[in-house]
């Protein structure tokens, strides 16, 4: 399978290598086909003019013995007939040898087309290095999907150093670069380390088959040294009442070995466990070490580590008299040290330096093609030039006589015409002298100036597209170098820093940020907005947090700074500062208002749910006062809204009043039906279960099923023991939502019925469906 897999990066890399080269080679076999068809007409005309040729010959020969035989003279017509016949023979020999020698020119043409095809597709075709770059460029590429999608270090390492194998041999200095990058993920890679997922997974399943086997509670012991005694009475040569008092003796130590045992504790004794307790105690470890397994495949540290905490201070209080538990723990803390997740390095600086390095080549190859072609007719110009002036002179030997007086000039004419074309470019730099003295050089300046602001124009515009296209090092790059000759230097160093900060370079951002200081005043909107997002990048929230509004301070109502202001408080889940936002947000309109609408929402229900029940220096009376100005002050459309209600209820609930929670949920339910609610009504509908256990079933028959209200019937139901009817509707719940609290609330309900089993299945699909769905936690399958 290696193999194969080598081989498809091969052949990918040199499919792309056949991509990136000129597609000259259909024209060539084109070419090539003419050049033999061509070749074939020309062999098959000059072979059947010889044919003809002797044929005729043939014909001669014969006829003249039997003409002579037949008038030994030959007559005037005869003579006239192969006259005429020789022209006919001779004009066929023309026609055919012009053909010929269309053929042959033809033939040279296509050679010469040939020829230049193949020089230049020997000009552009990629050397060695770059097929081998681009080979690379493909491995990379495999790797990078190897590292994230399968998440293994181990394969994407073996695709790098076969990279760097392929990079060993090249000589090219700019390949160095290259290389580094490479050899530096290689190393990011080997240090990311590796786990063992298949090993854990069978080291906890070995140890789950071991916990089968414990004894929670001490089991009754036989004592072989009792019945030993009793067998060496029995067969002692003694009297009646010395063999009754001897068995009498060791029927009493049996008894008291079997009910009664003395030793010495270090800790006070768990309570003893029931048989059922007891197998609940043993499944319960046994899920332990299943969520255990399974957090090893989801990559969960945290649970991993809970559930073996857990694990080991459920066998240190409960398996402490079997012998096996020192063993089993010393395990299972061993397993504790092991690491299961596994942080996976980013490999994409080396492919990144690949794609420069095959761009500039690209680039150069596209120039020097260019400036090839440039030279040639530059050349070949010169060449007809020269031809055409030495023809002149040659062919045109003109002269011009000038007469002054009694004298006569004689010029030759083209010495007439070098000293007119000498007085043309002298009047033209008197010229241009005499505007570079009264106008000391403006319109050129100008044009030079125009010129050179229009190659800095072009230069920010490219790197600003850069920059919105994602190509963060090159964006980078091109506004840092354009920043000098920039109309606004600031703007570039500021959009360079973001580009660092996206790029994870902390420092290099901090210094792009000072040198856009010394461009733009200190309280640049832009300037500070930066400043946030750097500090949110290194995870100082509050530092962020304290410069947004000291920004706001100078710039109120500033767009940006107020989203910037909301997302960072949004993060720390500062509800008041949120709520005295909304004002500059609706004022500015930063967002839709539909998207306020729900930030003012989500404000409000966070107040009411970060509410505490114990302030410092307040009554619990001065709480709830507090309380009801906080609902008095929350909008009445957002009052009528779940998730303001489910806060309000649970604040009043921390308060010790769920009297009053369950009566405003109540309410609600009845004006308007939201089935989210009703397991919040179930928390706190404690006092009275037989009365909320029928106002329930009356919403079961107005508003019919949902897996929230069967799932609350169910809960109130084992509140009362009822233990059928609330199995019947946490069963109708589960077909309809596989949720974990379901089978967690179902697994009581069995253990209440005595179904074991059934309640240990449960507690498994549970936790399977909590870590498939993200929404587990331990204490929902845990006993309440």
């Amino acid at each position: 399978m290696a193999g194969q897999r080598e081989e498809s990066v091969i052949g990918g890399a040199a499919a792309d290598a056949g991509v990136a080269a000129p597609r000259a080679g259909s024209r060539v076999r084109k070419l090539g086909l003419r050049l033999l068809v061509l070749a074939a007409l020309a062999v098959v005309g000059y072979l059947g003019w010889q044919a003809y040729g002797q044929r005729i010959a043939a014909r001669l020969t014969l006829g003249a013995p039997e003409q002579a035989a037949a008038a030994p003279e030959p007559t005037a017509v005869a003579m006239v007939a192969i006259a005429g016949e020789l022209s006919t023979l001779r004009e066929k020999i023309d026609t055919q040898d012009r053909e010929r020698e269309q053929l042959r020119a033809a033939l040279a043409a296509l050679k010469a087309e040939l020829d230049r095809e193949t020089s230049a597709r020997q000009a552009v075709a990629p050397d060695s290095d770059v097929l081998a770059l681009m080979e690379v460029e493909h491995l990379l590429r495999l790797a990078s999907q190897r590292l994230w999608e399968a998440r293994s270090a181990a394969s994407a390492l073996a695709l790098l150093e076969r990279a760097d194998a392929l990079l060993a041999p090249l000589t090219d200095p700019t390949i160095v670069p290259v290389r580094a990058a490479l050899v530096a993920d290689m190393t990011a890679l080997k240090l990311a380390g590796s786990v063992d997922v298949e090993g854990l997974y069978l080291r906890l399943s070995a140890l789950q088959t071991a916990i089968a086997t414990l004894n929670p509670a001490p089991r009754p012991v036989s004592m072989p040294a009792a019945d030993g005694v009793a067998r060496d009475a029995e067969s002692a040569p003694v009297g009646f009442w010395s063999r009754l008092l001897g068995n009498a003796g060791a029927a009493l130590r049996r008894f008291s070995a079997e009910h009664l045992r003395v030793r010495t504790l270090d800790a006070p004794p768990p309570a003893l466990l029931s048989r059922a307790q007891e197998a609940r105690l043993q499944q319960y470890l046994e899920l332990l070490l299943s969520q255990a397994q399974l957090a090893v495949l989801a990559r969960q540290e945290r649970i991993y580590r809970d559930s073996l905490v857990r694990a080991v201070q459920l066998l240190d209080v409960h398996f402490g008299f079997d012998p096996r538990a020192p063993a089993l723990r010393a395990e299972l803390v061993g397993l504790q040290t092991e690491s299961v997740a596994l942080t996976l390095p980013d490999i994409a600086s080396s492919r990144e330096r690949v794609r420069e390095y095959l761009a500039r080549d690209a680039q150069r190859r596209a120039g020097g093609g260019a400036a090839m072609r440039k030279t040639l007719l530059m050349l070949a110009a010169m060449l007809l030039a020269g031809g055409l002036v030495y023809w002149g002179l040659d062919y045109a030997r003109g002269y011009i006589l000038i007469m002054i007086g009694d004298r006569v000039v004689q010029l030759s004419l083209w010495l007439t015409v070098l000293l007119l074309a000498v007085f043309g470019l002298g009047w033209y730099g008197l010229k241009l002298l005499w505007r570079g003295l009264t106008q000391p050089g403006l319109n050129a300046w100008r044009g030079r100036r125009g010129r050179r602001e229009a190659r800095n124009r072009r230069a920010v515009m490219v790197a600003l597209a850069d920059f919105y296209e994602g190509h963060w090092a090159r964006a980078r790059t091109a506004l840092v170098q354009s920043a000098p000759r920039s109309e606004i230097p600031g703007l570039n160093f500021v959009l360079a820093a973001d580009a660092a900060t996206r790029l994870g370079q902390d420092t290099e951002a901090e210094e792009l940020l000072a040198a856009a200081a010394r461009e733009v005043p200190e309280d640049n909107a832009a300037l500070a907005l930066m400043r946030a997002r750097l500090a949110v990048r290194r995870g100082d929230e509050t530092r962020a947090v304290d410069q947004l509004r000291a920004a706001l301070a100078a710039h109120a109502d500033h767009p940006g700074l107020l989203a910037e202001l909301r997302d960072s408080l949004l993060r720390q889940q500062d509800w008041e500062g949120l709520a005295g936002l909304l004002p500059g947000l609706r004022r500015v309109r930063v967002a839709p208002p539909e998207d306020l609408a729900a930030l003012e929402l989500q404000v409000y229900a966070g107040l009411l749910k970060g509410f505490s029940a114990d302030a410092v220096g307040e009554s619990l009376e001065q709480r709830h006062a507090a309380l009801a100005e906080l609902w008095r002050r929350t909008p009445r459309e957002y009052q009528r809204r779940g998730e303001c209600l489910r806060s309000y209820a649970g604040a009043l609930a921390r308060l010790g009043d769920p009297a009053t929670a369950e009566a405003e949920l109540r309410r609600h339910l009845d004006r308007n039906w939201e089935p989210e609610l009703v397991l919040d009504w179930s928390r706190v509908a404690l006092a009275t279960p037989p009365r909320h256990l029928a106002i329930a079933e009356g919403w079961l028959r107005r508003h019919g099923e949902s897996w929230q209200l069967l799932l609350a019937l169910g809960q109130l139901c084992r509140r009362l023991a009822i233990w059928g009817k609330g199995r019947d509707y946490l069963e109708r719940a589960l077909r309809m939502a596989a949720r974990p609290e379901i089978q967690a609330e179902l697994a009581e309900v069995l253990t209440g019925l005595g179904d074991h089993a059934g309640a240990a299945g449960c507690y498994r699909r549970g936790l399977q469906d909590g870590l498939a769905q993200g929404c587990f936690a331990e204490q929902s399958l845990a006993r309440r």
